[in-house]
C-alpha cells in the first residue's frame, strides 16, 4: 500500500480526493504453468483486467473465486460476456451495481480464483474418463491502515488512496498498521519491506520513539500485523509529497509493489 502524507507547516496530510481512472491494465496468465500475477497501479488510479488461458490442448471448464479483498466498494467478478472454454476475463466492477466498471486506486485488491481444465486435442485424454485438472490463480496484495480511519468502514480504504491522512510536525504521531500479504492462506512465507520516500517523516516502533524504522525495512509474516508510529518532521511543500510504500516477496514469487 502507498499511503500519501502531506506535511504541512503545522500538520502532515495523510489524506483522498475523487480520481479518474486512467485506461484499463490487463495481466494474462497461462493455466496451469502460471499461479499468480500483480498489478503496478498509477495514479489516479485505474481498471483491472485478468486474463486466464489455458495452456495447448486444454480448455477451461469452469472458474470461481474463493476469496478477495472486501474492505472497499471495489469487487472482482467474471465478465461473461467474454469469458469463453479458452479464456476466463475478470474485471473489477462496483459492488452491488450491475456491469459498471470500478477504478481501482491501489494494488490491494487481491483475489484468489480456482478453476478446472480438461483435454481438448482430439484423442488426447485416451480411453476411459476425461481426466480433468485443477489450478489456482492469486492476485496477492499488500495493506497498509491509517489508524484513525479504520472507523470509517470501507471508505477508509478510498481515503487512504486518495486523500490520505495528516500527522502533525513536533507534534502527536500517526499510527498505521501494515498487514499480512493477502490472501493468508497463500502466502504464508511472504515478507513484506516497507520504504519511506522523504525525510520529511520517521517512522517509529512505538509512540515512545526508541527504535526508528528506515526505509528498507524487511517485515517477516510472523512479524505482520505491525503497529508503527509516523513522526512529522519537517514540513510539506504539496499535499500528498510523501509516501509510505510496501512491497511483497515470497519465494518463488518476484518482488511486485502495491500502491493503495
Amino acid at each position: 500500500m502507498n499511503i500519501r502524507l502531506s506535511l504541512m507547516i503545522f500538520a502532515a496530510v495523510l489524506s483522498a480526493v475523487v480520481r479518474m481512472s486512467e485506461a484499463t491494465i490487463s495481466e494474462t496468465v497461462t493455466v496451469p504453468t502460471e499461479k499468480y500475477t500483480a498489478y503496478i497501479v498509477p495514479e489516479p488510479g485505474t481498471d483491472l483486467e485478468l486474463i486466464i488461458v489455458p495452456v495447448v490442448c486444454r480448455k477451461i471448464v469452469s472458474s470461481t473465486i474463493l476469496a478477495q479483498d472486501t474492505s472497499d466498494t471495489v469487487i472482482w467478478k467474471r465478465d461473461e460476456k467474454t469469458s469463453t472454454p479458452a479464456q476466463h476475463v475478470y474485471k473489477t466492477y462496483r459492488n452491488g451495481v450491475a456491469d459498471e466498471i470500478a477504478p481501482v486506486l491501489s494494488s490491494r485488491e487481491w483475489v484468489w480464483i480456482h478453476g478446472i481444465l480438461r483435454p481438448s486435442c482430439p484423442g488426447g485424454a485416451g480411453p476411459g474418463p476425461v481426466p480433468l485438472e485443477e489450478f489456482n490463480v492469486d492476485v496477492p496484495g499488500v495493506d497498509i491502515d491509517i489508524y484513525d480511519l479504520l472507523k470509517r468502514g470501507q471508505d477508509e480504504e478510498e481515503l487512504e488512496e486518495s486523500a490520505g491522512g495528516f500527522v502533525c510536525v513536533a507534534g502527536s504521531l500517526k499510527k498505521i498498521v501494515i498487514r499480512k500479504v493477502k490472501p493468508e492462506a497463500r502466502f504464508r512465507d511472504a515478507w513484506t519491506q516497507l520504504f519511506i520516500d522523504s525525510a520529511k517523516v520517521k517512522v517509529w516502533t512505538s509512540p515512545a520513539k526508541t527504535t526508528q524504522i528506515t526505509s528498507g525495512h524487511k517485515f517477516t509474516a510472523a512479524e505482520l500485523p505491525r503497529d508503527l508510529w509516523v513522526e512529522g518532521v519537517a514540513a510539506s511543500d504539496d499535499a500528498r509529497d510523501v509516501q509510505l510504500r510496501a512491497y511483497y516477496k515470497t519465494p518463488p514469487l518476484k518482488a511486485m509493489p502495491t500502491e493503495d
